[in-house]
């Protein structure tokens, strides 16, 4: 009964603008989802006795009601891997939110009144159904990090703008089709990740914001790249694997940060040799397109550790790619080749270490090398074995 009693006064005043006991809050919202087995000390850090961080993730939790909206120096809510499906517009009064983790739950909104967490610099709210945020989420100027990958997200909309301190933006596995060409606030931002989505051009505007390293597009409806690509001077990472893209624009050479550059699966047919000015360059894959012949001046990226060509239309390999001595991985597998130049044997580090193992990374199946030289064959063997058996060769 007296649990009882204490329910039911707290459901009666704990709303109200008075400070009432955080613990006893907490207590209430834990019992309302029939936790009354789970301690209050067991899910909460205190200091003085007000309730800075609340951890729910994984509690069986279907409601947060607008109970949490008393918890006033809460800076810490991670209620991620529960049933809810929705937050109150209460949580706005939590003025001191700093981290909200609500993914894996059944959301299919935020509230408007989450902007009033100004000191907000963490959202994560992966795995839920949300298809639109409210134009007030602009309000969140101090926002880090928004994570919402798996939601049913349709557009990046221009209240993005209001984002000003963003630097990850995590959005894969939604339903993008386009990003508004007038977000052109986001200068902060670091990492893009849009990966899986239904974007059919890539927005010019996002190379206005320098400080991108690592740009993910991949599983999406590309056809091609902006000539502008070449001003994110500060990009490392540019995932395209998966897309339709026909044509590499020759600025790309302005990209001269990039290391790691995947273009798997699209339709290119020609690569630009100014591709091979990106000095920095470490993994290069091109698999799955239908390049016919790469750069003759190819052997100018010396810091390449991974050619990926496999499954191209390529019958010859340019002299110059036996220079890349520190190929560490080569697959040119599924092409037209006859054979190989003279010089590939200088290429003697095509193996990779996984513990004790080592592993072959040279990949020459699926060509026409039928009739190589004694000495090239040899060289084969010892990185791709069981290479003879499966090429192209007629009789």
């Amino acid at each position: 009964m007296k649990r009882v009693f204490i329910i039911i006064l707290f459901s009666l005043s704990a709303l109200n603008a008075g400070y009432v006991d955080d613990t006893l809050a907490v207590r209430y919202i834990l019992d309302r989802n029939g936790r009354t087995d789970l301690p209050v000390t067991r899910v909460t850090d205190t200091v003085e006795g007000r309730v800075t961080d609340l951890y729910l993730s994984q509690a069986g939790l279907t409601v947060i009601d607008d109970t949490i909206g008393t918890l006033s120096f809460l800076m810490t809510l991670s209620i991620d891997h529960n049933q809810i499906a929705a937050l109150p517009p209460a949580v706005g009064r939590c003025t001191e939110l700093r981290i909200l983790k609500a993914s894996n739950n059944n959301l299919v909104s935020l509230p408007d009144e989450l902007s009033r967490c100004k000191r907000l610099v963490r959202c994560d709210v992966d795995n839920n159904k949300i298809a639109a945020l409210p134009s007030s989420f602009s309000g969140l100027g101090r926002l880090e990090t928004f994570s919402l990958r798996n939601n049913q997200l349709r557009y990046i909309t221009r209240e993005f703008n209001g984002l000003t301190g963003l630097r990850y933006l995590y959005a894969d596995n939604n339903l993008i089709t386009a990003i508004d060409e007038r977000i052109d606030s986001l200068l902060s931002l670091e990492v893009l990740s849009l990966r899986n989505n239904r974007l059919t051009s890539f927005p010019a505007g996002v190379c206005r914001f320098s400080k991108l390293r690592k740009i993910d597009l991949s599983e999406n409806r590309l056809r091609g790249i902006p000539e502008q690509i070449g001003d994110l001077e500060s990009l490392t990472d540019f995932y395209l694997s998966g897309n339709r893209i026909e044509k590499l624009p020759v600025t790309i050479e302005g990209a001269h940060e990039l290391q790691w550059l995947y273009l798997d699966n699209n339709d290119l047919a020609v690569l630009p040799a100014e591709i091979t000015l990106l000095a920095k360059l470490q993994w290069l894959s091109l698999s799955g397109n239908r390049l016919q012949s790469l750069p003759d001046s190819i052997g100018s990226l010396t810091a390449l550790s991974v050619l990926a060509v496999s499954r191209n239309l390529i019958d010859t390999l340019p002299t110059s790619i036996t220079a890349l001595s520190g190929l560490r991985i080569l697959r040119i597998d599924g092409n037209r080749l006859a054979t190989l130049p003279e010089k590939i044997t200088n290429l003697q580090n095509l193996s990779f270490k996984r513990g004790n193992e080592t592993i072959g990374t040279l990949s020459i199946e699926g060509n026409r090398l039928c009739s190589l030289p004694e000495q090239l064959a040899a060289w084969a063997d010892a990185y791709c074995s069981g290479w003879r058996e499966k090429q192209n060769c007629t009789k």
